[in-house]
């Protein structure tokens, strides 16, 4: 099932949000081998991409985190994944506000649907 994650951006700051996926029984999800990709669009029905994050181009990122926080109560090293959108890459967004999803490509091709939501630039006063 999709989370719903409503995201704010600050321009021109580092943004920074992991997530760790997991099943009813707390486990890890491996995704040794997966890719993420996430589109901004205006509406769900834009075809106007306004940021295109993908773990390919930094945006994103999937790794194995040796020591996760133990208030999320895993047993050893858990797999996350999360937003790592530079300050330079937010300062040359123009747009307002728009829509999102957080997509996770296994290594066999299986596409998950991980979060989705709103996608606000909080418009940067000092540059």
């Amino acid at each position: 099932m999709t989370m719903q994650y409503n995201v704010t951006v600050q321009q021109g700051a580092d943004y920074k949000q992991d997530f760790y996926p997991h099943d009813k029984d707390n486990v890890t999800i491996d995704l040794t081998g997966a890719t993420a990709r996430v589109h901004v669009r205006a509406n769900v029905n834009s075809q106007t991409v306004l940021a295109d994050l993908t773990t390919e181009n930094g945006g994103l990122i999937i790794y194995l985190d040796p020591n996760p926080d133990p208030a999320l109560e895993f047993v050893g090293a858990a797999w996350a994944f999360g937003f790592r959108i530079s300050a330079a890459l937010s300062s040359s967004w123009s747009f307002d506000k728009g829509v999102y999803d957080f997509e996770i490509v296994s290594s066999s091709g299986v596409v998950t649907r991980e979060l989705a939501g709103t996608f606000v630039l909080d418009r940067e006063i000092t540059r």
